[in-house]
């Protein structure tokens, strides 16, 4: 796991900690998703949480389709509040994007934290420039942060046009 993915897991270690979820949600990502899911829970398992406690959603492919699939299982559950764990960088855009597809009477909490250190790593996209610009992205902190600011300007016009395809 990458730094930021194991700085993620101790956020929601934490979180439980402090007893604030019922239940963890774990996202993740492309072809690995077995194998992320997998070490993520055994992580936590180590850390004392019961495995009935954990769900996985993915294979994700962007925040979009993660938030899509994270409406599903939280419609599944009948859950009304939100704990999130995310990257400080990456919180304001996931919580607009939760804001989009989530009831607006929906409870969401935002746990932010910062990575110690980025690290390179393989983010395939359909457009394949995009999946290169993402890997290297995720490997330093400026174009992290760039690449970030940039979405969370974008955004409510990439929300927009995905409305529009839904309907």
């Amino acid at each position: 796991m990458t730094p930021m993915t194991l700085e993620s897991m101790d956020a929601a270690w934490r979180a439980v900690q402090d007893h604030y979820p019922a239940h963890l949600i774990l996202s993740v990502a492309y072809s690995c998703h077995f194998i992320e899911a997998g070490m993520k829970k055994s992580y936590l398992e180590e850390k004392g949480i019961d495995e009935s406690m954990i769900s996985t959603i993915g294979p994700v492919v962007d925040s979009f389709d993660e938030v899509q699939k994270l409406a599903q299982i939280i419609g599944s559950m009948s859950i009304t509040k939100l704990v999130v764990v995310a990257e400080e960088w990456h919180a304001k855009r996931a919580l607009m994007i939760l804001r989009m597809w989530l009831p607006p009477e929906f409870e969401i909490e935002m746990k932010t934290f910062s990575t110690s250190r980025f690290e390179k790593t393989f983010e395939p996209h359909p457009v394949k420039i995009l999946g290169w610009i993402k890997s290297i992205r995720a490997g330093y902190a400026l174009p992290w942060i760039i690449w970030n600011k940039l979405n969370e300007w974008i955004t409510p016009l990439m929300i927009r046009r995905k409305m529009k395809s839904a309907c």
